[in-house]
Order: structure tokens, then sequence, then C-alpha cells
């Protein structure tokens, strides 16, 4: 297996048998690598991972990750806007694509967000970006968060549910 962006290993770190990238050379980071340009040879896992950023904007007071020993950054884990999120969304389907073997399986984790008031759908944006890749979808999992940090909108369920998408 693939985790393409490893972070603080959220997703992968109960896996055995992965090999941890991320654009961040970290603590348990083996391969530094922009997921949308993998240095792998086609075909050379069965299963990949994918945990993108879904915050926008400078909304690092927000975040409920900012915990010692995390490789959170503002640069690497906001998005500027939801354009450059589904674009960076494409590009790495694409790359997860190439580096799976037929009948190969993509896990992605990702939550909604708000930019300036207003829901992002970054669900549907990461499920259209693999679809349109070649993905087939094959299953669509919310989870709930026990956890919802800091974020200043207890009012919403966006705060605490995300998914987990199978193609």
């Amino acid at each position: 297996a693939v985790d393409v962006t490893t972070g603080s290993g959220t997703l992968s770190r109960r896996l055995g048998n992965v090999v941890h990238c991320d654009a961040v050379n970290g603590k348990g980071i083996d391969v530094q690598a922009d997921a949308r340009a993998l240095p792998f040879q086609n075909g050379s896992f069965g299963l990949g991972l994918y945990d993108p950023p879904y915050l926008y904007g400078r909304t690092s007071r927000h975040h409920s990750g900012l915990l010692p020993g995390t490789t959170w950054t503002e640069r690497h884990s906001t998005w500027s806007s939801p354009k450059e999120a589904e674009e960076v969304h494409q590009a790495v389907a694409k790359e997860m694509l190439r580096v799976l073997r037929p009948g190969g399986c993509a896990v992605v984790k990702v939550a909604d967000s708000r930019l300036k008031g207003r829901l992002v759908l970054n669900h549907v944006m990461v499920w259209n970006a693999f679809v349109n890749a070649g993905f087939t979808s094959r299953d669509l999992l919310v989870y709930l968060r026990t956890n919802t940090g800091v974020f200043p909108c207890k009012k919403s369920a966006q705060n605490a549910h995300g998914y987990y998408i199978v193609m």
C-alpha cells in the first residue's frame, strides 16, 4: 500500500507494509514526494490512501490537528480556494490510478468545510475527480468524529462527520 499524503499518519498508521509519502519530510515519512508526481512505476501498489487537507485560507486557529509532533502547516494543510483543491484532487487521482495495479483500490478520507460562511462539498469534489480519472466508485462511508476540535461553529453537523470514499 502507499499513503500519498501521510502527514502524521492518521489514515495509515495502523496498517502494515505501507510506503508513507508526503510533500513535507518528517517523522515516519519513507519518501518525500508530491502526490501529483509519485516516484513509483506503473502498477506498483494494490492500495492507495489519500488524506487531503480540507480547510481553506488562513484557518490555522481552527484546525483540530495543532498538536505537538504533527506535520500540519498552513502552507501544506490548507487550500487557497476550492478551484486549487479541485485541480490538485484531479492530478492526484490520475497519479494514483497510474501507480495502482489494475483492480487496485483507492481510499480517500475527506471532510466538507466552509469558506466565507458557505459549505464546500469537498467529498463531492474528490469523488468526481477520482471518477473522472477512471476509478469506479465502490463505497462511501460516513464516520462520526468524537473530537470536533476547536471549530467555531458548534451548530453545524459538518464538524462532527467526514467521509471515507472507496474507489
